[in-house]
């Protein structure tokens, strides 16, 4: 379900069904000769209609998008109510800029039809883009969340100056008024609609988005201080149909540090990237684990101190081992060259499309061990080389995971050397926590995909 086109079809709803109760009602649509004192109270209460059917439809989208009957009901109440208060503002102040303005335009035109023209639209555009801007400000005020009364301004002002714009427009070249007012209500509902998601996607620092469970696929941002996950009907990420989760099962903080993410002492517990956590600063890409939901956070860089993932090369400390035993593989070494039997080291223009095993020796075998996700406990030996991982059939790895990309990653052997190389998947391969797009792999290595984990052991 696309946020975006939701908003823009459930405001211009709302701003039809308010034409529809209003164009019969002549006290609140004739026009006025020019010249003739404006009747502020008709344009206020009309102005309230305006604003109340837009406010229930923004509210009632953001309802439906979140998939909870509560929130739909909750919004579209707070979003009419303050819609109300934003419309008779607006339209007050609107009318104070236009009225003026407008008539400047009609003695103007008696010189000019193009200049009259022209400042009569922006006129009109300006009145409507105030009424938009206070419409959408106070759409933004439901939230308690200064992102959204950011977006709620910009979006509204920028709707209703192309609502008012297209309604003059048609206003003055077809002369009649019920359908330019129909066609400008509806318009400047969408516009206002389009504009705040459209302001909020564009302006949004951090969201999260369902990649395993219900409404798979569906985006949250984190707009406010304090976001709450649960099975609550009034969370801010509702996890419903898995009684495993919480009501309220975790919290993510806004901090100067980053986005905090708390469990709240549930049962079930939070995981991160596989390891369970009371509490953790977020990266981007990682993926959140409750119940049998998967969230994967993401972050615009550059917005808070939190150190991002990148693709370099891993140094860890080499492993500790008895005198004459292989650190890595647990074998002897060669009493003569002192090299483990697991070394890399192909001999001079030798090939490395394959493992290169000096005579006597035996190759080293690997295997992966699942230990975090879908295949934890599972066992894959590394028994070839190229060897493909992915979600699709026929890869010689097949993992069923939701979040590993259906052509995710390529193990390749070099020697008796493992390489991994990342195959442009979605969610990135990760080494050791570290993100990246070709790595060298040691035994005792972690690797993740998705939200699968394995380590590298030798058989």
């Amino acid at each position: 379900m696309n946020r975006v086109l939701l908003s823009v079809a459930a405001a211009a709803s709302g701003a039809f069904v308010v034409w529809l109760i209003a164009e019969p009602i002549p006290w609140l649509t004739t026009d006025l000769p020019p010249g003739a004192p404006v009747n502020y109270t008709s344009q206020m209460v009309l102005g309230a209609l305006v604003g109340a059917g837009i406010g229930v439809g923004l509210g009632a989208a953001e309802g439906i998008y979140r998939g909870s009957r509560q929130q739909l009901r909750l919004w579209s109440v707070l979003g009419g109510f303050v819609g109300v208060i934003g419309g008779l503002v607006g339209i007050y102040i609107g009318q104070m800029v236009f009225g003026p303005t407008y008539a400047f335009g009609e003695k103007l035109s008696s010189f000019s039809a193009v200049a009259g023209f022209a400042v009569q639209t922006a006129a009109r555009a300006v009145g409507w883009a105030l009424m938009g801007m206070i419409i959408g400000a106070a759409q933004g005020l439901v939230y308690g969340a200064s992102d959204k009364l950011r977006s709620g301004l910009i979006g509204g002002l920028a709707g209703g100056a192309v609502g008012g714009f297209l309604f003059q427009v048609l206003w003055l070249i077809l002369r009649v008024p019920e359908f330019s007012r129909a066609v400008g209500f509806v318009t400047v509902g969408g516009a206002v609609g389009l504009g705040i998601s459209t302001a909020e996607e564009v302006l949004k620092q951090a969201w999260i988005r369902v990649l395993v469970g219900r409404n798979e696929g569906r985006e949250y941002i984190l707009s406010k201080p304090i976001t709450v996950i649960g099975r609550d009907e009034l969370a801010d990420v509702g996890l419903f149909g898995d009684r495993s989760v919480g009501m309220k099962h975790a919290v993510i903080r806004r901090t100067e540090r980053g986005y905090l993410l708390q469990d709240a002492g549930n049962t079930t517990g939070t995981r991160v990237n596989g390891v369970s956590v009371s509490e953790r600063l977020l990266r981007d890409g990682d993926v959140i684990e409750i119940g049998s939901f998967r969230l994967e956070f993401h972050q615009k860089a550059g917005r808070v101190p939190v150190p991002q993932p990148v693709d370099v090369p891993q140094s860890r400390p080499e492993p500790v081992a008895a005198p004459g035993v292989c650190p890595y593989c647990g074998g002897a070494k060669d009493p003569v060259t002192g090299a483990c039997l697991c070394t890399v080291s192909p001999a001079p223009g030798a090939s490395t499309a394959g493992p290169s095993v000096a005579p006597g020796r035996t190759a080293v075998q690997y295997v992966l061990v699942g230990i975090a996700g879908p295949h934890a406990g599972a066992r894959f030996e590394l028994t070839k080389t190229p060897m493909s991982i992915g979600r699709e059939q026929g890869r010689d790895i097949v993992l069923a995971d939701q979040t590993v990309s259906r052509r995710h990653a390529v193990i390749q052997r070099i020697g008796d050397s493992l390489l991994i190389v990342d195959e442009g998947s979605s969610n990135g391969t990760f080494v050791n926590g570290v993100r990246v797009t070709s790595q060298q792999l040691k035994p005792g290595d972690e690797v993740r995909l998705g939200s699968s984990a394995f380590r590298l052991e030798v058989l």
